[in-house]
């Protein structure tokens, strides 16, 4: 938990905690939608790519818009 690893007692008071606000890792919290194209292409399901669209694409994490983390 992020509360016990930051703690005066424990040397880990200064740790740098990303969040999804952060842009470096904005592509690491869901698929992209080149990723799902291919992973379609992969699994021989392109035709499905536009039901994936509707039913998971639109989730936002820094600047990019990416597919739900949990697809």
């Amino acid at each position: 938990m992020r509360v016990s690893k930051e703690s005066i007692f424990t040397g880990l008071n200064n740790l740098n905690v990303p969040t999804i606000a952060d842009e470096r890792l904005d592509e690491s919290f869901g698929f992209t939608d080149k990723e799902v194209q291919q992973l379609l292409g992969y699994y021989d399901m392109s035709e499905k790519y536009g039901a994936v669209k509707e039913w998971y694409d639109g989730y936002r994490f820094g600047n990019v818009e990416v597919y739900c983390p949990g697809m």
